[in-house]
């Protein structure tokens, strides 16, 4: 099998959580999502921000939250779409976050 076939993928860093600025274009995505909850940073699999909701659902956005946001601890209200995809995280259902703000 000759090196070319090994080439890396371009579209592989686009679609994965670990990467802050890809596009989520493109992701099969399910109806919009209001939930109110709490940003948490998990330090597992290198690290990664997640939002828990008031119910205990966990959630995984593919996109970088904003930074008024990134503090752990920190109690959002949010609109956010499931996205299908596959991740390393293993602790959440993955979403793309279409509005997050802090509340109170």
């Amino acid at each position: 099998m000759s090196r070319s076939a090994f080439k890396k993928d371009p579209d592989r860093d686009r679609k994965s959580e670990f990467f802050s600025d890809h596009e989520s274009e493109g992701l099969a995505t399910q109806p919009i999502m209001n939930i109110e909850g709490k940003v948490t940073y998990q330090d597992l699999e290198g690290g990664f921000w997640g939002i828990i909701d008031s119910e205990g659902n966990k959630y995984v956005p593919i996109d970088r939250l904003p930074d008024e946001v990134r503090k752990d601890g920190t109690h959002v209200k949010a609109e956010l779409e499931t996205v299908h995809m596959l991740g390393t995280t293993m602790w959440g259902s993955h979403v793309k976050v279409v509005s997050i703000s802090p509340t109170g």
